[in-house]
C-alpha cells in the first residue's frame, strides 16, 4: 500500500477536489487498509487542518445514511466492501466532506452565534486558556498569566520559575536538602488550565476549576500533595520515596507512574484512571491496586471502590486539547463545557433524553459548539450574558 498516495487522496476528499477515478481508488484503499492505520491517518488530518468536530455514536449513524446520496460513490456497490469497516472509515471522511460543502455553500455559518440576536456576546464567551493563581507560603497571590518569562521568587532555597511554555518549575538544590519546607498552592479558575513541575521532577497538568497544594521541596520519607478538581500526573520515579495524592478522603499512592484524577465538587464520583505503572487507591481502610487501562471509581457516600476498564481517549481528551463525548446526556456535556468556557447553564423543560457523541476542539468558539449541538439534536440554546439557557 502506498501510504503517501492514500494521504493525498484523503486530502483531496477533504478539500472537495477529488475526481471520479480517484474516488474509485480511495474506495479500494478503504477496503485494503488496516482500520487502525486508516484511523490514525484520519486523526492526523483532522488535527493538522483543525476541521470541525467529528461526531460519532447516534450522530455518526445519521451521517452514514447520507453516504448513498453522494453521487461520486453511487457508481460502486457498497456490498463490495467490508460493510462494518466501511461504516467506520466513511463516517469520518464523509462527515468532514459534508461539513466542507455546507460551510462553503453558506448553508452553515460557523461564525454565527447559537442565538442570532446575541452576536455581540460572542466575544464575551471565549475558550479557556493558560491561567492560574499561585499562592506563596506567606499568603501572597501571583496571577501567573499576567507575568512574563521570569524567575518568580525563592521559597526556602527553592527557585520558582515561569517558562516560555507557560508552566512553573520548582528548581530545588541538587546537593543536600533545602531549608525549612514551604507550602504553595496553584489554582486554575473556570476557563483556565496550567502545568507545574514539582521539585522532584513530577509533572502535573491542572484542568479548569482545580487546585493543587504541595511543598516546595520533598525532604521527608514521602512525597504528598492535595488535589481538588482534575489533574493528570506524570510522577518522577523514586523507589524509596512514594508519592501520595490526597483527594477528598481518598489516597492515591504511587512510586512512579502516569494517571489522571477527577474529583470535582459537583460530581458524585472520584475517578482515578491509570495509564502507566501502578497505583494503590485507598479510602477508609478499603484499597485496590490498579493496572494500566483500569480506573477506580469511589462515590462520596461510600467507601466501596469500583474497578473497571477505562476509556483512555475520553479521559485524556481535556489534556490533549479537545472534548470527547460518548453518547452523553446534555447535562453531563454542559457541565464539562461550562468549566472550560466559564459559563452558567440553566435548563428549561425536559432535555435529558437526548444523547450526544463526538469530538470537539477546546480551542474552538463556544458559539460554534452550540451551533453543532443544535444541528445534531432538537435542543436549543439561548445566550444571556454568561448564562446559557437550554430548552427542548
Amino acid at each position: 500500500m502506498d501510504k503517501e498516495r492514500l494521504q493525498n487522496l484523503l486530502e483531496e476528499y477533504f478539500n472537495n477536489t477529488i475526481g471520479n477515478e480517484d474516488c474509485d481508488e480511495l474506495l479500494k484503499y478503504i477496503e485494503q487498509t488496516d482500520p487502525g492505520l486508516f484511523s490514525e491517518m484520519i486523526d492526523k488530518l483532522v488535527q493538522d487542518n483543525e476541521e470541525g468536530p467529528a461526531f460519532e455514536g447516534i450522530q455518526a449513524e445519521k451521517v452514514y445514511e447520507n453516504i448513498t446520496s453522494d453521487k461520486r460513490f453511487s457508481r460502486r456497490s457498497l456490498n463490495l466492501y467490508h460493510k462494518n469497516w466501511f461504516r467506520i472509515a466513511a463516517v469520518v471522511v464523509v462527515f468532514l466532506s459534508f461539513l466542507f460543502y455546507f460551510v462553503n455553500t453558506g448553508k452553515i455559518d460557523l461564525h454565527s452565534n447559537a442565538n442570532p440576536e446575541s452576536k455581540d456576546l460572542k466575544a464575551l464567551i471565549v475558550p479557556g486558556g493558560n491561567k492560574a493563581v499561585l499562592t506563596l507560603s506567606n499568603g501572597e497571590k501571583v496571577a501567573l498569566d499576567q507575568l512574563g518569562t521570569e524567575a518568580l521568587t525563592k521559597e526556602s532555597g527553592v527557585q520558582i520559575k515561569k517558562t516560555r511554555k507557560g508552566e512553573i518549575i520548582y528548581d530545588a538544590p541538587r546537593m543536600g536538602r533545602s531549608e525549612t519546607v514551604a507550602f504553595n498552592k496553584i489554582e486554575t479558575p473556570r476557563g483556565g488550565e496550567y502545568q507545574v513541575i514539582l521539585a522532584d521532577g513530577t509533572r502535573v497538568w491542572l484542568n479548569a476549576a482545580s487546585s493543587l497544594s504541595y511543598p516546595t521541596a520533598f525532604n521527608g520519607s514521602k512525597r504528598e500533595v492535595r488535589l481538588t478538581g482534575e489533574a493528570y500526573f506524570e510522577v518522577a520515579k523514586s523507589r524509596n520515596k512514594p508519592f501520595f495524592v490526597q483527594v477528598n478522603g481518598t489516597t492515591i499512592e504511587v512510586l512512579g507512574t502516569h494517571f489522571n484524577i477527577t474529583s470535582y465538587s459537583d460530581e458524585s464520583n472520584l475517578t482515578t484512571t491509570l495509564l502507566e505503572g501502578s497505583v494503590n487507591v485507598t479510602k477508609n481502610g478499603h484499597q485496590t491496586l490498579l493496572k494500566p487501562g483500569q480506573q477506580a471509581v469511589v462515590t462520596r457516600t461510600s467507601d466501596h471502590i469500583n474497578v473497571s476498564s477505562a476509556d483512555i481517549p475520553a479521559i485524556m481528551a481535556w489534556k490533549n486539547g479537545y472534548f470527547l463525548f460518548r453518547d452523553e446526556d446534555i447535562k453531563s456535556i454542559m457541565k464539562k463545557i461550562s468549566r472550560w468556557y466559564d459559563i452558567e447553564v440553566e435548563y428549561r423543560g425536559n432535555v435529558e433524553e437526548q444523547k450526544f457523541g463526538g469530538t470537539f476542539y477546546r480551542s474552538k468558539s463556544f458559539s460554534e459548539l452550540l451551533h453543532y449541538l443544535e444541528k445534531l439534536g432538537s435542543l436549543h440554546f439561548k445566550i444571556e450574558g454568561r448564562r446559557v439557557i437550554v430548552t427542548p
